[in-house]
């Protein structure tokens, strides 16, 4: 498989956000300008040399602590940066649980995520925003956009999750987003990579 061909190990990671003025979409799937803070980053590691998903998904719920002013919602950013970083910190941890960092710093691994949207529109900003970009290490710059990948292998358009998910007769309904999306997410990695190598 292109995607991973040089990574034994893939992780899946994505991340729910919170609904801005009672939306309840949140997830890879829209356009982030209805979202406000990432309430949870989910992952899931992929052996693609054994073709299995090793465990079940992992996740952190990031509480954010809000603020009522003069009829405005305020979110608390330094006890929200706090959470995420905590949050990022435990995702660190677990890749190195995992020995998934070379001898020389290096990841044994690489990211996969549903779209662009996960870590450029969503992770990105709001570390920057609560000042904690520092503490993103260099996985979370570089990954496979399983979208991306599948429309170069199958379509000329990029499809939703569910419509790859269908294509490769994946089990998935409804709105997916954090766990489930990683399993998901994870289930089409490994068909792609077994089946349509």
């Amino acid at each position: 498989m292109a995607t991973g061909s040089s990574y034994r190990y893939m992780i899946v990671f994505s991340v729910a956000t919170a609904p801005k003025n009672g939306d309840e979409t949140s997830g890879g799937g829209s356009t982030g300008l209805e979202e406000r803070d990432i309430v949870l980053l989910a992952w899931v590691l992929v052996d693609l040399v054994n073709g299995r998903i090793c465990g079940p998904p992992m996740y952190r719920e990031i509480t954010t602590a809000i603020k009522e002013k003069d009829d405005e919602t305020m979110v608390d950013s330094e006890t929200s940066a706090l959470d995420l970083e905590d949050a990022i910190s435990q995702f660190i941890q677990f890749v190195n649980d995992k020995n998934l960092i070379g001898d020389r710093g290096e990841p044994q691994f690489a990211l996969v995520t549903d779209g662009q949207y996960t870590l450029r529109q969503y992770l990105h900003p709001e570390v920057v925003y609560k000042n904690i970009e520092e503490k993103l290490p260099e996985c979370f710059y570089r990954f496979y956009d399983l979208r991306k990948e599948f429309s170069r292998r199958f379509s000329s358009q990029q499809p939703s999750l569910l419509e790859m998910a269908k294509a490769l007769s994946v089990p998935a309904e409804g709105e997916l987003n954090g766990v489930d999306e990683c399993k998901v997410v994870a289930d089409i990695l490994l068909k792609m990579a077994c089946e349509h190598g």
